[in-house]
């Protein structure tokens, strides 16, 4: 068996590379799908406010419409009087 200057010898170096290779990748897909829901919850937020905004616009748009239709009919109702 070779044995590296740090005592260990070649099937140990080996299995400690590999074991530093798995938990490197593991942390990498860890922080990707930290990445990932961070990226969701963002996206749903976003969306969230779009349609909060988009509510309050046809509530604003709704209660437009209704105001310029009850005037429509109180100015008619004042010319039929003076008519």
């Amino acid at each position: 068996m070779h044995t590296q200057q740090s005592g260990l010898s070649f099937e140990e170096w080996a299995k400690t590379k590999e074991m530093e290779k798995r938990l490197k990748l593991k942390l990498i897909r860890q922080a990707q799908s930290e990445v990932m829901e961070n990226h969701s919850d963002d996206v749903a937020h976003d969306q969230f406010l779009q349609e909060s905004r988009n509510k309050a616009m046809q509530e604003w748009l709704a209660r437009k419409d209704k105001e310029k239709r009850a005037k429509r009919s109180a100015d008619k109702k004042k010319r039929l009087q003076e008519g």
